[in-house]
């Protein structure tokens, strides 16, 4: 999955988690909110958006994985996914 198409695909697959999983935030959602801060993903929610990814995108995620960089906005877990699905 390296193509712009497919990004967007991921993009809009995570928007569409993250609206349902965490509703009525009063924030808009954008590929570059901030999840953990103005989104207010909490422990659970990165649990969650974990759980998501895997079984979703059939990603592994370690415990490594697990950190602000990648779950800072949509945009970022959007990158990480991309790279997991190319073997990087």
């Amino acid at each position: 999955m390296s193509t712009a198409a497919d990004k967007d695909t991921i993009i809009r697959d995570l928007m569409g988690f993250m609206k349902t999983e965490f509703p009525d935030t009063g924030i808009e959602l954008t590929p570059s909110t901030d999840l953990l801060s103005d989104w207010l993903i909490d422990s659970l929610g990165i649990i969650s958006t974990t759980l998501f990814l895997e079984e979703h995108f059939g990603v592994n995620v370690t415990r490594a994985d697990i950190k602000a960089e990648n779950y800072q906005t949509i945009e970022n877990l959007s990158n990480f996914i991309c790279k997991r699905l190319s073997g990087k």
